[in-house]
């Protein structure tokens, strides 16, 4: 092996370092920026909670639940946007829908919430996930009755 095809190898594994360098800090800064969601019992009823993790505002588009069992309880129409000041919680008071109660214990719900940045844009939405059980819901609204 020649020096010259030594160097196109070591060329050819640092172009494959350096595009794995950039997906791996195009990854870590979309998924460090999360913010975190679940459902948290409140004050005699289920609360969603969103905690920004990072030094910036976010502004949630829209909170989707599916099967839509779930949905905003603090206005006739949902809010245009929610915004969560940096690091901050927020607690969105949520209302069972009557189809709640033809779910089976064992059903599976999804609030999926869009949300992005005041400062930057990404080219596709960015989407968190909760995930909860019918069996579960009611525990928890169980909860916040006490």
């Amino acid at each position: 092996m020649t020096v010259m095809e030594l160097l196109e190898i070591f060329e050819v594994i640092g172009a494959i370092c350096g595009i794995a360098a950039i997906v791996f800090l195009i990854y870590d800064r979309d998924y460090r920026s999360r913010p975190t969601m679940h459902l948290h019992p409140g004050d005699y009823a289920i609360q969603l909670r969103i905690k920004n993790m990072i030094d910036e505002a976010i502004i949630v588009d829209e909170i989707v639940a599916t099967p839509p069992v779930i949905g905003i309880a603090e206005a006739k129409a949902a809010p245009a946007a929610i915004l969560v000041k940096p690091y901050e919680e927020r607690f969105i008071r949520m209302t069972l829908f009557r189809e709640f109660e033809e779910l089976g214990v064992s059903a599976v719900i999804t609030v999926a919430a869009t949300w992005r940045t005041t400062r930057t844009i990404w080219p596709r939405k960015r989407r968190i996930m909760a995930k909860i059980m019918a069996k579960d819901v009611m525990t928890v609204l169980a909860r916040a009755k006490e």
